[in-house]
């Protein structure tokens, strides 16, 4: 949770929400989320996309876009957030879904046009985001990152041994 707090206070994304589930007090007394809006989701368990409305909601009124980074995305870098602020900027479309690609592949995070608040309100809270994305294919921006980071999730203990090498790899350089 650190990791990814940091990689998004040192990007363009303003305001930053973290959404706390699952064991919330001790995530907050352990990590770094300093520079963030924190809020709790007490209906952790009907599923992911109950944390995602909880983030939704704390958002200001007059957001023209937000951007979904979940936790377990944690080597997403600043550049590719901030190539999706930029491109969001450069031609904003609230009706946009904004997605970072790797060998034409779709990855995280996923910067959304405002239009979503509501049909992401209105999911399931077992139903993902994605389904939003797969029912509005024609609405999204391919933006080309040349980091195939984008592509990987931390699910398993493999995944997370390779997520700290690469870290680690980064940290000194290597």
């Amino acid at each position: 949770m650190t990791r990814v707090a940091q990689t998004c206070r040192a990007s363009g994304a303003d305001p930053i929400v973290i959404v706390l589930g699952c064991h919330a007090e001790a995530i907050a007394r352990g990590c770094d989320l300093s520079g963030a809006r924190v809020v709790m989701n007490a209906d952790y368990e009907s599923g992911q996309t109950s944390s995602v409305k909880s983030g939704l909601r704390a958002l200001d009124e007059h957001a023209t876009a937000f951007l979904l980074l979940p936790v377990d995305h944690a080597l997403v870098t600043t550049n590719v957030i901030d190539s999706l602020i930029d491109r969001f900027k450069q031609q904003p479309d609230a009706a946009g879904i904004y997605l970072p690609t790797h060998h034409g592949k779709h990855g995280h995070p996923a910067l959304f046009g405002a239009d979503y608040i509501e049909q992401i309100l209105a999911l399931p809270c077992d139903i993902g985001a994605n389904q939003v994305v797969a029912q509005n294919r024609h609405h999204i921006v391919e933006v080309p990152a040349n980091d195939p980071w984008v592509l990987f999730d931390i699910d398993t203990e493999e995944d997370y041994q390779t997520a700290l090498a690469e870290f680690t790899r980064r940290q000194t350089g290597g």
